[in-house]
């Protein structure tokens, strides 16, 4: 069965729906998809931790540090949210390349 590529999907599922999902198991990838996924989840895991612990460390700084200026509380709120982001990125570009070594 051809179908034709007409949409935004990758190739790999185009030819598994033309086989019922037989080829997804397949491993063609390439060296590069390989580091592509791992550059993926590195700014995945960046963008998610930052997301999360702005808001988090907002409040958190806001409710608790009465003793800080207000300079020093934002700060206080990047310097958290950097670190948690710098630590989800490097969780995830971790697992992603243990993905796929292993």
């Amino acid at each position: 069965m051809n179908i034709e590529n007409k949409t935004a999907l990758p190739d790999y599922l185009i030819d598994a729906a033309a086989t019922n999902g037989d080829s997804l198991h397949n491993n063609n990838n390439t060296s590069w998809d390989e580091v592509a996924a791992i550059i993926s989840g590195l700014i995945g895991g960046g963008r998610y931790g930052l997301k999360i612990r702005i808001p988090h460390a907002f409040v958190m700084t806001f409710l608790f540090g009465n003793k800080l200026s207000f300079r020093r509380k934002l700060q206080v709120i990047a310097k958290l949210a950097a670190e948690h982001s710098i630590n989800l990125a490097s969780f995830a570009c971790l697992y992603k390349f243990l993905l796929k070594v292993h």
